[in-house]
């Protein structure tokens, strides 16, 4: 799983972003996170890292 700290931006405005057979994206305790225009698919769910769903937010804000 990606883990965001806060305060960040993943944009694939314009290009084929894809985030696939992984853990997908995370958030725990952060704010102001921005994701936009991505390709979440194919998520493996791994004992440990978050529930198999595309983005896990957890106690954050401004996402």
């Amino acid at each position: 799983m990606l883990q965001m700290i806060g305060n960040k931006t993943i944009d694939g405005r314009g290009v084929d972003v894809h985030n696939a057979h992984g853990g997908g994206i995370g958030t725990h305790q952060v704010k102001n996170v921005i994701i936009h225009e991505l390709h979440i698919h194919n998520i493996v769910h791994v004992h440990g890292s978050g529930d198999g769903d595309g983005i896990s937010i957890y106690g954050s804000s401004n996402i």
